[in-house]
């Protein structure tokens, strides 16, 4: 069984792929493909789409396709969120190869007859299950037998807060930040309300709160733009990078 033992990340992601790094991100993000993806039982996987059960299934089944070369499964120690950016017969852009952790290098091989291709939680691969961002992502690379190297990726903090801040701004960033200081200081206020006008007044705080950022924080065309900016520059710096090289190409 390929493992990889992978951190978590968050952030919500949209399904591309060559997405051009954002100005002064500081990291080259032409990948093949870009998938987000996601799990809830603390693994995820890169996998075929030709060859999945109808249903969910057990771990013996999910070792049986492993077995076959159409997945690839790396238990990432933490539920959460993650990013696929995948090389195809192409090396990894050194901007992100930098990056890479080497010393967890995962070497495997994913056969793709049709090219579908799909990442996300180990729990999504079956082929009823309905993709989305949260979970899992699909995508189509050329069909091929592909020699896989995978790494775990870990980028500076301070790397991914310079390319936000250059998208969207300091004052972009502060309108992003609102909701995080609007809603603990809502629950102090509704405690206080609790106790000096009782339930109704801890609900009526609750209501304009909720009311407030559904109608007037989050449905306002700036924050929803900022918002789509921040989610491009997530973009540039993915948890897993995979360079995917034709076999028969390799082995000519």
């Amino acid at each position: 069984m390929t493992c990889l033992a992978l951190t978590r990340t968050s952030k919500r992601l949209c399904d591309t792929r060559a997405v051009p790094a954002p100005a002064n991100s500081g990291v080259d993000c032409m990948a093949t493909i870009v998938l987000p993806g996601g799990t809830d039982v603390a693994e995820v996987a890169i996998f075929s789409l030709d060859s999945l059960p109808d249903v969910a299934t057990d771990s013996d089944a999910v070792d049986s396709i492993v077995q076959s070369g159409e997945l690839v499964r790396f238990p990432t120690g933490a539920d959460g969120a993650y990013l696929l950016h995948a090389y195809v017969d192409e090396a990894i852009p050194e901007d992100i190869y930098q990056y890479c952790a080497k010393e967890d290098a995962v070497r495997g091989r994913l056969f793709l007859a049709s090219g579908r291709i799909g990442f996300g939680g180990i729990e999504s691969t079956f082929s009823a299950f309905k993709s989305n961002a949260n979970i899992r992502s699909d995508g189509q690379v050329p069909p091929g037998d592909y020699a896989l190297t995978a790494f775990h990726a870990e980028f500076p903090d301070d790397l991914v807060e310079k390319a936000v801040a250059a998208a969207i701004g300091r004052k972009g960033q502060l309108l992003l930040w609102l909701p995080s200081v609007v809603i603990p200081l809502a629950i102090v206020l509704g405690m206080i309300a609790l106790f000096f006008k009782g339930p109704l007044g801890a609900l009526t705080v609750a209501a304009v709160t909720v009311l407030g950022l559904k109608f007037g924080y989050f449905s306002n065309s700036t924050i929803r733009r900022l918002d789509e900016q921040n989610s491009r520059v997530s973009l540039a710096f993915p948890s897993i990078v995979v360079e995917m090289r034709s076999r028969n190409a390799s082995e000519a």
